[in-house]
């Protein structure tokens, strides 16, 4: 079933390191950062495909929980092919990069992800990625405790796909974005970015709809917690 596409006005360049980024804009970073637009479109289709495979019977968040998990599998079997680096440190997940400066989470994100407003991922996060994203700043800020300038020292920085099945349009909207090192709140959702590089919208018009666990009307304060909270 088609649905009229939303309006997603993006900048395309912007001497404010926080606009987001989309078109060449978005290739020229992605090229800087060592990671093909073809991966991400891979993954983001491989993680549809995992959303497909639930049925009636199956629990309701169980196609969104596919989705995440054939999204980060593809993702990190494409880069680990070219060099990259898995890691699942205190279960979570993560992908580095061969100078190990860079690392990447996949995450679900909200309705704002991949438009103009500022996205936040739809579950929380927890202590893992509160830490990693300590190491996020590099505006010369102080840092309190000394213990987190020495993990700065060695800590690469950590970049999130957040992703967002929109399912009143039947496409995927993503972004390949850095959150600032005080984004995260105390509850574990990122709410401030030093860059966003919007990705190309991914249209499924032309196959069925999904129930997904994020619907386009879920509260952005609703918690899925998976594990432990020391994971994602």
């Amino acid at each position: 079933m088609h649905h009229q596409s939303e309006t997603l006005f993006i900048v395309e360049n912007s001497p404010n390191p926080t606009s987001p980024l989309r078109g060449q804009a978005t290739l020229k970073r992605l090229s800087e950062l060592g990671i093909e637009l073809e991966i991400f479109k891979q993954a983001l289709a491989n993680g549809h495909g995992g959303a497909g495979q639930t049925t009636a019977v199956h629990a309701r968040t169980a196609s969104g929980s596919y989705r995440w998990h054939e999204t980060l599998a593809s993702f990190r079997d494409s880069l680990v092919q070219k060099g990259w680096k898995q890691t699942d440190y205190r279960n979570a997940p993560r992908i580095v990069n061969p100078e190990g400066n860079i690392s990447i989470m996949v995450a679900t994100g909200n309705k704002k992800t991949g438009t103009k407003d500022t996205p936040s991922n739809a579950t929380a996060k927890g202590s893992m990625a509160k830490r990693d994203l300590r190491n996020n700043s590099d505006s010369g800020q102080q840092v309190i405790q000394e213990v987190i300038e020495a993990e700065k020292a060695y800590a690469p920085t950590t970049w999130v796909l957040l992703y967002f099945y929109c399912k009143k349009s039947n496409h995927i909207r993503a972004e390949l974005s850095l959150p600032s090192a005080d984004g995260i709140s105390d509850r574990g959702f990122i709410t401030k970015w030093e860059e966003r590089l919007i990705l190309p919208v991914m249209d499924l018009s032309g196959e069925e709809e999904l129930l997904d666990i994020q619907s386009d009307d879920v509260p952005e304060d609703i918690i899925f917690e998976i594990g432990n909270e020391q994971a994602s």
